[in-house]
């Protein structure tokens, strides 16, 4: 998918999470869109936002082997 067409496309949030943390991935998002695709800034905010929520709420993340980060 182009980055303009995800601009177009609203941004949606999921209820598998916290809201607080549903919250503040959808705002890294937000921020993230306002970037440059290949932007450090826009890694950077993603990253962030992913490692607060997964340290937060370990057990709604799994490796690509299916474990959770919780049971590493």
């Amino acid at each position: 998918m182009n980055d303009e067409k995800e601009q177009k496309e609203p941004l949606g949030v999921a209820r598998v999470l916290p809201d607080h943390i549903s919250l503040a991935l959808a705002r890294a998002g937000r921020l993230a869109r306002e970037l440059p695709v290949d932007s450090l800034e826009r890694v950077k905010i993603i990253r962030d936002a992913e490692r607060k929520a997964k340290e937060e709420y370990p057990s709604a993340f799994v490796h690509d082997d299916g474990s959770s980060l919780r049971f590493r």
